[in-house]
């Protein structure tokens, strides 16, 4: 028996990325894969109200903000136990942090540098890695695999309570460092352990699930065929569409190849 596609919105109404583009800078990419998956990609262009269907809500590099009652319908969303993802830029107005840290998970807004950039590379072009986090979706990233992030953040996790389960389940590389801002000689303000994405998992009266990516570049057409990424984006979906079979599924891997260029080259 044929399992009717579960349905993923991407907002498109705070200047996000958009599932129909086609350049560098959209995921147009990514969406049909994720169709290829067997889920049914939609653009929902207003939080005003929000369909009866949804399996995932995505915000993808909002770069206008989310209003406070755009957030009331998102809290909401996620009381009647709704599963949500950010994939948020750091120096990006979407007016999330608050929302954010009452869900336990702050957005440090840092502007992360690896220290171990390669000849003519961007510093700003930065490797992640689960190491030894124990979230399933960390688990499921292979040894080897290390996801790409381009102009990410970190973030920081609140203390649990019985209400509120929180775990990272994506790190930077150790040799990474967070400035104040996009200039190379800008203040360093984090080192050693830094977080990239992490889980918010509801209990009892709220069983929401949020995933928070700290960089949106990792979906895109530019950086999404890096089978890392591409992993790693399953497996939140996997998680956040409770479609656990679907890890133990062989995938074929994106065809499609996009040389990744930056300013130097």
């Amino acid at each position: 028996i044929t399992k009717k596609p579960k349905k993923i919105y991407f907002v498109t109404n705070h200047d996000e990325r958009q599932v129909v583009d086609e350049s560098t800078f959209g995921i147009k990419g990514i969406t049909d894969q994720l169709e290829r998956l067997h889920y049914k990609v939609e653009s929902l262009e207003s939080l005003t109200e929000l369909p009866g269907d949804i399996a995932i809500l995505v915000l993808v590099g909002p770069r206008k903000p989310i209003t406070e009652d755009e957030k009331e319908r998102l809290r909401s969303f996620l009381k009647e136990g709704g599963s949500l993802l950010f994939a948020l830029d750091t120096g990006e107005d979407h007016g999330l942090g608050d929302f954010l840290k009452s869900y336990g998970i702050e957005f440090e807004n840092t502007f992360v540098f690896s220290a171990a950039a390669q000849a003519g590379q961007s510093e700003l072009l930065v490797l992640t890695h689960a190491g030894t986090l124990e979230h399933p979706i960390a688990q499921s990233l292979a040894e080897g695999d290390n996801p790409i992030l381009f102009i990410s953040s970190s973030l920081k996790l609140a203390q649990e309570s019985d209400d509120l389960r929180l775990s990272p389940i994506l790190e930077h590389i150790p040799n990474s460092v967070g400035r104040a801002d996009v200039s190379p000689g800008s203040q360093i303000v984090n080192e050693g352990r830094q977080i990239a994405a992490a889980i918010s998992e509801g209990a009892g009266s709220d069983p929401h699930r949020m995933v928070v990516v700290a960089d949106s570049d990792f979906m895109t057409n530019q950086f999404y065929t890096q089978p890392s990424n591409f992993n790693f984006l399953l497996g939140i979906v996997t998680y956040l569409s409770q479609d656990d079979d679907l890890l133990r599924m062989q995938i074929p891997r994106p065809k499609t190849t996009y040389l990744i260029m930056t300013d130097t080259q």
